[in-house]
């Protein structure tokens, strides 16, 4: 006999089974989730990657530290399963180990990620992205927007990356301001052929997909490095 799901009360999942309680929480008078801890945070990850609710709309009301753990927090979107809704930080502070995929995984379509306080500890000297791994998102109609953002990195290697692995064809960035505190085995770029970048890897994405032209708007985006770095 199957029993009936049991939801944790506090995690928003079945204790038997783990499935996701997709009505745990519920948008508040602005129209936005409101998530204020770990256990949210992670509701909202399988929310977006497991129930196919890609285009929420979610503030953060606290600061959220995953405790510097790999693998503690589940990136929001997958390859299959994409963010695409607004995310607002509201000056709050993330802080999260992360590897390849990011904290985001996965965004596409016409994501906004805005107000956010990013910390980020690279997982291992690997290709590792900040916000997403993004390698499938150079389609033509999708515009992400990133605005307000403060990153920094308790470490950075060769092959880090503190936004995106590959960027979006059609990019706005509006006040950015990214601080990278480089381990002692990185070096300076000297060459593209190096697959190097404070903020992307070597960025000839502009050729992939459908989008053949770079259709962004970057404006007041700064990044502070120890070593010269594109």
């Amino acid at each position: 006999v199957i029993p009936p799901h049991d939801f944790n009360e506090k995690t928003g999942f079945c204790t038997y089974c783990s499935k996701i309680n997709e009505n745990w929480k519920s948008p508040e008078a602005d129209g936005f989730y409101h998530l204020s801890t770990v256990e949210d945070v992670e509701w909202f990850s399988h929310m977006v990657r497991d129930a196919k609710h890609g285009a929420m709309k979610v503030k953060l009301d606290n600061d959220i530290n995953f405790g510097g753990v790999a693998n503690a927090h589940l990136p929001i979107g997958a390859s299959a399963q994409k963010f695409f809704g607004t995310f607002d930080g509201q000056g709050h502070t993330i802080a999260a180990k992360v590897g390849r995929a990011g904290i985001f995984g996965g965004i596409g379509e016409t994501p906004t990620i805005k107000n956010t306080h990013f910390e980020f500890t690279f997982a291992n000297k690997d290709f590792c992205s900040g916000l997403a791994w993004n390698t499938w998102t150079n389609w033509k109609g999708w515009k992400a927007t990133l605005s307000n953002l403060y990153i920094t990195t308790t470490n950075y290697y060769d092959h880090s990356y503190a936004l995106f692995e590959a960027r979006f064809n059609s990019l706005v960035m509006n006040d950015i301001y990214v601080k990278l505190t480089l381990d002692p085995s990185c070096g300076e770029v000297k060459a593209a052929t190096e697959e190097k970048g404070a903020l992307f890897r070597t960025d000839n994405t502009i050729t992939n997909g459908p989008s053949t032209s770079f259709e962004g708007d970057f404006r007041n985006v700064q990044v502070v490095t120890e070593k010269f770095m594109p």
